[in-house]
């Protein structure tokens, strides 16, 4: 029997580590061999989406690197749902299944 656990963490990043955290994690985006998106809404048809653009900034590093966690992985623990936000942002952003998917995804 599945169990869902909701669990909050905050996370602290000094502002010298965040570019870090961005190349970390958009080097593993690149290992993992990215995802696509829907050339536009009307198209069956993908693009690949670049590390830069899955990982924009320091928020999206840290949600790619908790939402691809393979401790977590290793362990038997599939990261359903990361979401985020920031003092800075007025908006809660979120990235289910880690922003991938099976097909086409947006990120």
């Amino acid at each position: 029997m599945k169990k869902i656990y909701e669990i909050g963490i905050e996370v602290e990043v000094e502002e010298v580590d965040e570019q870090r955290a961005i190349r970390a994690a958009r080097d593993h985006y690149r290992a993992s061999g990215g995802a696509e998106e829907p050339i536009d809404d009307n198209s069956d048809l993908c693009r690949g989406v670049s590390p830069e653009e899955f990982v924009p900034d320091a928020i999206g590093a840290i949600m790619e690197l908790i939402a691809d966690n393979d401790l977590l992985e290793g362990a038997g623990i599939h990261v359903v749902e990361v979401s985020c936000q920031s003092e800075d942002l007025s908006e809660t952003l979120s990235a289910s299944d880690g922003g991938k998917d099976a097909g086409c995804v947006a990120p």
